[in-house]
């Protein structure tokens, strides 16, 4: 109205604080804000830019109640949309940048999940990464590579090791002695199962010298000057290891026992004492031609030379004279043993034993009860009956009759005698 109507020496019309080109009297609602002012564009800010007295409806909707008014986010129809939400491998701008699935590869190999990485954290593993020797699907295919399965099952893959078809061969293995085989997959052999002085043993089979032919387990130890030939320190020429006074090349023939030397007494122990090369021998305590040492074969009984192998035995006398391992109480071999103890009543005759058929007309107590012939209660005739159990019978002038009226004829006959 042309006044300082406020008093503050200016005339506020002619002014304009914002300096947007409009002063409060040509039309400009805010002059402290030089974005509002007739005719300005309408900014998403919930202010009446244009100054028509109207702020716009997409600057004050929030039609999903996400938070965000419709001109500040891309979707307000979805509260999972807008500026504050997280990128999702959905083909959607979930964040309203204006990108779709972007920053979502989080290992850094250049693709992300979207692009088809299966192991976002891993930068070897992505869609056509070379499959690397880690049983692990580098490449995203859902395959590992060939040369990853373990074939043996030694718990190495293929490309972990030099033999995937042989379960002793793996890196750490142990290397056996002069198998030709790298078993721990180092590309090499070991040293020690190189033969150097190519006399058919390595170091690992027992060469104490490879690089002398004339040295090695095979060879036969020589008196030569402490050199150990037979790479075998129980054979060494100047060591008295047991201390008997005698070397090997002096004869002794072990040298680790005191009791075996050239000047041993033989015993009966298994074991050459004197180094004659005989085992035992010479010992006859009886000087019965048997030694009392060795197999079965030898005297059971060095102290008696009655008793030797192949000796005659002496029947029932409770000694084994033949070293066969009993005493003879079978003379006959009728399964039935005799002497003082056995009960075949003859010993000597191999038809007579205690289960032998009586026969009544040899005056022989065959079966051995202690009754002869006619007067055996088996006997009924001239020939033995078998099984003939028929005690009150026997024969008379070849007829059997009553068992009772035959004893009545002795008795008579008996009285008669004693009469007379």
């Amino acid at each position: 109205n042309g006044f300082d109507d406020d008093c503050d020496g200016v005339i506020d019309e002619q002014t304009d604080d914002d300096s947007d080109g409009y002063t409060v009297c040509g039309g400009d609602c805010d002059d402290n804000d030089d974005t509002v002012f007739p005719g300005a564009p309408e900014l998403c800010d919930e202010l009446d830019n244009d100054c028509d007295g109207a702020v716009p409806a997409d600057e004050t909707t929030d039609a999903d109640g996400d938070g965000w008014v419709e001109c500040m986010e891309c979707d307000d129809a979805d509260a999972a949309i807008n500026p504050d939400a997280s990128e999702l491998c959905d083909g959607i701008d979930n964040n309203c940048d204006g990108h779709v699935d972007e920053g979502l590869d989080g290992d850094g190999d250049a693709v992300s999940v979207c692009a088809g990485d299966c192991d976002d954290t891993d930068p070897t593993i992505y869609p056509g990464a070379p499959e690397i020797c880690d049983g692990i699907d580098n490449d995203c295919d859902e395959e590992l590579a060939e040369y990853e399965d373990d074939a043996d099952g030694d718990g190495y893959m293929e490309c972990e090791e030099c033999d995937d078809t042989d379960s002793t061969v793996y890196p750490g293995a142990s290397e056996i002695c002069d198998d030709g085989i790298d078993s721990d997959c180092l590309e090499d052999l070991e040293s020690t199962e190189e033969d150097n002085d190519s006399d058919g043993y390595s170091e690992c089979s027992g060469d104490c010298d490879d690089d002398a032919a004339s040295v090695n387990p095979g060879a036969e130890e020589l008196c030569n000057q402490g050199v150990d030939d037979d790479c075998n320190p129980a054979t060494s020429e100047i060591a008295d290891t047991d201390l008997d006074g005698y070397t090997i090349c002096q004869g002794d023939c072990d040298d680790f026992d005191a009791g075996v030397s050239p000047a041993g007494d033989e015993i009966c122990d298994g074991k050459d004492n004197d180094c004659n090369g005989l085992v035992d021998d010479g010992i006859d305590y009886d000087f019965d031609g048997y030694s009392g040492c060795g197999d079965d074969t030898a005297d059971c009984d060095d102290y008696n030379p009655n008793v030797f192998p192949g000796a005659s035995e002496v029947p029932y006398d409770g000694v084994d004279q033949d070293c066969d391992g009993v005493d003879l109480t079978d003379v006959d071999g009728d399964g039935f043993d005799g002497g003082a103890y056995g009960d075949d009543c003859d010993d000597l005759d191999p038809e007579i034993h205690p289960e032998a058929v009586e026969n009544c007309v040899n005056g022989v107590d065959d079966n051995c009860n202690g009754i002869a012939d006619d007067y055996d209660d088996d006997c009924t005739g001239e020939e033995p009956v078998e099984g003939d159990d028929d005690d009150c019978s026997c024969d008379v002038d070849g007829e059997v009759r009553g068992g009772a009226a035959a004893v009545l004829v002795v008795l008579a006959g008996l009285l008669v005698i004693r009469r007379r």
